[in-house]
Order: C-alpha cells, then structure tokens, then sequence
C-alpha cells in the first residue's frame, strides 16, 4: 500500500505504509497535540521542533513522561523521517499544523 502525502507547493510524496518503515498516524498525532493536556504538550512541542527547529524547541527529557505507545509513535516518526531523508514539512503542511500552534502559542526561542 502507497500513502500520498501532501508537499508544500502543493506537490505529493508517496511513502509505501507496508516498509519495514511505516509512517505514524500523523492525523491522530496531530490532533492529540492541538489538545490542552500535559502529553499534548509534550507531543506538540516535539512535532513542532520537528517541523521548525529553529521557531520550536522540545526538551527532549519531557517525551519520558509519554506513554509507551505515543512515546513509540514519536520515535518511529523521527525514525521514518531520518531513513527517508526527509523534513517534516514534506509530510504535514502549515494548515494541518495550525491547531496545534493555536494551542501552544509562540514559539520557545533559544
């Protein structure tokens, strides 16, 4: 099976979901992280560091009071984006991140 993802500019990336290497469910993450709760918190700050490392920063400590399995989703996330050399922003556009800035407001700035 072929995931089609969406590329800023409007172009797609197709990610084959049945690799050793699957993507999360970026949906279900995103909308865990546009919610207000500690492990959304700590769930959008990763993904938003992911996105933009420069604007977001995550402390990397918070991911160890995730459950197991966001905890595990996270990873695999990071794990997919490193194997396929990719960014974060060829998965999720700025829309689909919108929320989950609503929530958490401005970005940390080191």
């Amino acid at each position: 099976m072929t995931v089609r993802l969406a590329r800023p500019g409007g172009a797609m990336t197709a990610i084959r979901s049945d690799d050793k290497l699957s993507v999360p469910d970026l949906e279900r993450l995103l909308s865990l992280a546009a919610r207000d709760t500690s492990g959304s918190r700590r769930i959008a700050q990763f993904i938003l560091s992911l996105w933009d490392g420069t604007r977001y920063k995550a402390d990397l400590q918070d991911l160890l009071g995730l459950d197991e399995r966001l905890f595990s989703e996270l990873l695999a996330l990071m794990q997919v984006l490193h194997a396929r050399n990719l960014q974060l922003d060829c998965l999720v556009t700025y829309h689909q991140l919108l929320p989950v800035i609503r929530m958490w407001g401005t970005p940390l700035l080191s």
